[in-house]
């Protein structure tokens, strides 16, 4: 009995002892550290080959760093745009939006692949822009602030023109804000713990501190940029070891609050001929916060959840017929709408090609495997869409995560699923 109760004791001190030395490696060099993933996500993607990895993610033989866009740097300022926002190429700094894209699809390519030699290249490379206070140049609307977003008197008067061709330094500083945000981001989740005593951390912190001070607190929620930038204020919390979970009950509630009982989602989803596009950027900053709630154990309200999944059927059945939306659409709430052409909507209908706050394109088939959104998602996503490879919100993809994970998943199904076949055969 003592030798049987000796052999059980020791067996559980053994799983302890792995578990705090799994737990250890996970925030060695090589995994990432982020309040979208926990280690229980990041066990079970370790334990994937890296080809497999790669050939879900899309990372084929044809694959390659677009290092030459990389290298083009990340710009002083952000100068030019207009209301309408309509006129990026005449935009100074423009081109920084596509630095961040490649850079996130590089990151993403080398977390994967764990190739030191790219981390290195892609850590020397943020410390360069960091050196070069990049983008700090743009002309500051943003603050800091309790109760406003926006400096007083300095920045809130754009679409003065109907046209939307007059100036908009509120724009220019959004971007900023963002793109930095990204990079802080990417350096929180994957380089904080790469060569921890090599001296170009400081310089990088240094450069990211000054965004976080020109990064608005999340004041009043609403849906865009970050809904109301509560998303940058939970990543603060998180790596500053501060309680975020209140937030994210917060925006759970609000949320709910907004997507209404027929699935649709309020001031969205009535958006006149861009209804779709905005629905759908709704979905997309809907599943941060739904995707935050599951990693770090905030409950989601039942309620919530079954309008989410149907304003998912709303998405889905408008992308099959765009007229389907038009009940909502011809409310034309701050947009155009055409009588004439009333099933027209402006929107991407290629989910391929849909990359920008799309972490719900694969979340969902990971979060909710049976449901029927997810089937329409996994028939209508292939292994080349953009959304695998690179995160314009948060920086590295969480969407290849969530696709390896799902696979998984279903391999792990169906393998439980011939073992019992053969018990009960046998």
């Amino acid at each position: 009995m003592i030798n049987k109760y000796f052999n059980k004791y020791s067996y559980l001190k053994l799983k302890v002892i792995f578990f705090v030395l799994f737990t250890i490696n996970l925030h060695a060099e090589g995994f990432i550290n982020s309040p979208f993933i926990n280690n229980e996500m990041l066990e079970a993607f370790s334990e994937v080959s890296i080809e497999t990895k790669k050939q879900l993610c899309g990372y084929d033989e044809k694959f390659f760093i677009s290092w030459g866009n990389i290298d083009i740097n990340l710009p002083n300022k952000i100068k030019g745009y207009n209301s309408k926002k309509d006129n990026a190429y005449d935009v100074e700094g423009y081109h920084a939006e596509n630095v961040l894209e490649e850079y996130s699809k590089a990151a993403t390519f080398s977390f994967i692949t764990n190739d030191r030699e790219i981390k290195e290249r892609l850590f020397n490379k943020l410390y360069e822009w960091a050196k070069d206070d990049a983008l700090l140049e743009t002309r500051q609307c943003l603050i800091r602030n309790p109760t406003r977003t926006i400096k007083e008197g300095q920045c809130e008067n754009y679409w003065r023109d109907k046209n939307g061709q007059d100036p908009a330094p509120l724009h220019d500083d959004t971007d900023a804000v963002m793109i930095a945000h990204n990079m802080y981001q990417i350096y929180h989740t994957y380089f904080v713990n790469f060569k921890t005593k090599d001296p170009r951390h400081e310089a990088i912190k240094s450069w990211l501190k000054k965004w976080e001070k020109r990064t608005p607190m999340h004041v009043k929620f609403n849906f865009g940029i970050y809904m109301d930038w509560a998303i940058p204020n939970i990543n603060f919390k998180y790596y500053q070891g501060k309680e975020f979970q209140g937030l994210v009950k917060n925006l759970l509630n609000n949320i709910n609050k907004n997507i209404l009982k027929d699935g649709s989602i309020r001031n969205r989803t009535t958006r006149g001929d861009r209804a779709l596009w905005y629905h759908s950027s709704a979905l997309g900053e809907i599943s941060y916060a739904i995707e935050l709630a599951y990693v770090n154990d905030v409950k989601i309200p039942d309620e919530l959840l079954n309008k989410y999944e149907k304003a998912f059927n709303l998405m889905v059945k408008t992308l099959d017929d765009n007229e389907y939306i038009i009940p909502w659409a011809r409310k034309s709430y701050n947009s155009t709408f055409d009588k004439n052409n009333p099933g027209y909507q402006d929107f991407q209908n290629d989910l391929d090609r849909y990359s920008d706050n799309a972490l719900f394109l694969h979340s969902l088939q990971f979060r909710f495997p049976n449901s029927p959104v997810s089937e329409y998602l996994k028939n209508n996503l292939s292994s080349k869409a953009y959304s695998l490879k690179r995160d314009t919100w948060i920086g590295i993809s969480l969407n290849c995560v969530h696709k390896v994970l799902a696979e998984k998943n279903i391999e792990q199904k169906a393998e439980n699923e011939l073992l019992n076949f053969l018990d009960n055969s046998s």
